[in-house]
């Protein structure tokens, strides 16, 4: 490039905030001058008065330089922020529909004000430069899995105890496992789009990934975050840029064993089973069924606006965690129901649309993946309340009760908004390792 066409360009680039707007339109603009240029050396210009001739042509570049800012820069999804903050907003309702003790106000507001902080957060980060360190994501899962064993061995402070399973326990505050299984997600992505898997030999480290937090925490996970994980890893092959003949081999091995890994969950703990048949007969008064005749009075009595002669928090522990979705049809009714409801499945397809609007590898994983991440849950909960599903401590996204919880859905919002942040600059980039 020379000096002429520097100069404008540099002058061009200055009025455009963005790093990769500006390297995107320098390069446009030099293209467009040096086809301007050579034109006019066939008219029978100098080479020089041809570059000065194609700066002319291009008109004033702090103007130009403008226009193309307006263009050039990263995109903010007004309507999936408007969606997720009315979560955010209607996640207050159970405390201001009934009267729980271990609801707090204070508690509830400074979990909602730090998912919003971890929400943009994410979202301002653009998300390759986070899957550029996959390796240590990775790393991080390991070493996670290291810890809780030992702890569990060593029975550390560090490990919370509840019934009969366990999570880690900091300064009072319990992390749920779900950040372990961020790990592993943005892990695999990177995995997944740097190396060139070819060869079923390449595909180990996934088999590991997927299978031994399953295989060494079974115990202490919840059988609902272990089949989470491995159809979180199965979505992630179908959408991964892994040759079709791997990607069958892979899924016809793995759902065998995610037959057999449900099947061992249901029955090598007899809790589990007995909750299983008290779902399967509602109609038996007994203990193992107590939960979903107790579910289904609670739909049965609700009203449109809701009611309050029955105090059903005296009946349930986790009213406002795990049957979050049942406390707001009955005392808040079908109207706030299902305005929660529509909003929620507003978000899942505003994603779903923008994971079939996508092309670029990483961002389509990403999306993929985190829309996995959230209807799950969600799809489980809202099943379970209407007795479609056995109960299982399974809370509904953002809106059951617990800060570290509604941090991580943030978290997994806002690098989705980070894809929709950066869409415009993906087609043209590269994923490098």
């Amino acid at each position: 490039m020379n000096h002429f066409f520097n100069r404008y360009l540099d002058k061009v680039t200055a009025q455009i905030r963005s790093k990769e707007g500006q390297r995107l339109v320098k390069k446009e603009l030099h293209s467009h001058l040096r086809q301007s240029k050579q034109a006019n050396m066939r008219s029978g210009l100098t080479e020089e008065e041809s570059e000065q001739k194609a700066v002319l042509t291009m008109g004033d570049p702090v103007q130009l330089g403008k226009g193309m800012n307006k263009l050039y820069r990263p995109l903010v999804d007004w309507w999936m922020l408007f969606l997720v903050m009315g979560i955010f907003v209607l996640s207050f309702a159970p405390y201001f529909l009934v009267e729980i003790q271990a609801m707090r106000f204070e508690a509830q507001f400074i979990s909602v004000l730090l998912s919003m902080l971890f929400l943009f957060g994410f979202m301002y980060i653009d998300f390759r430069k986070i899957l550029f360190y996959w390796k240590w994501f990775i790393g991080a899962a390991f070493l996670y899995i290291w810890l809780f064993l030992v702890g569990i061995t060593l029975h550390s402070s560090y490990i919370y105890h509840m019934h009969v399973l366990a999570k880690f326990q900091f300064f009072g505050v319990k992390i749920p496992h779900q950040w372990f299984i961020i790990l592993i997600f943005i892990g695999l992505i990177g995995y997944m789009t740097h190396m060139k898997i070819t060869t079923f030999k390449q595909m180990i480290p996934i088999f590991i990934l997927m299978w031994l937090p399953v295989m060494v925490m079974a115990d202490y996970l919840s059988p609902f975050l272990s089949l989470l994980l491995l159809f979180l890893v199965v979505v992630l092959v179908i959408f991964s840029p892994i040759v079709k003949k791997l990607k069958y081999q892979f899924l016809y091995m793995n759902s065998i064993f995610i037959g057999l890994t449900a099947l061992w969950f249901m029955i090598t703990m007899e809790h589990r089973v007995a909750r299983i048949v008290g779902w399967i007969n509602q109609t038996i008064n007994n203990a193992d069924s107590y939960i979903y005749i107790l579910l289904q009075d609670m739909v049965q009595a609700s009203s449109w606006f809701g009611q309050s002669e029955v105090i059903w928090s005296n009946y349930m522990d986790d009213m406002h965690t795990v049957t979050a979705l049942a406390l707001i049809i009955y005392y808040g009714g079908w109207v706030l129901a299902g305005l929660i409801l529509l909003v929620f499945v507003a978000i899942l397809i505003r994603l779903a649309k923008m994971l079939m609007q996508m092309n670029h590898q990483q961002a389509k994983l990403l999306l993929a993946g985190g829309i996995v991440l959230l209807a799950s849950p969600f799809l489980y909960n809202t099943l379970m309340i209407f007795g479609l599903m056995p109960y299982s401590a399974v809370n509904f996204p953002m809106i059951s009760y617990g800060g570290f919880e509604r941090i991580y859905y943030a978290s997994v919002i806002g690098m989705m908004l980070s894809v929709y942040r950066q869409k415009l600059f993906l087609d043209q980039s590269t994923v490098s390792s």
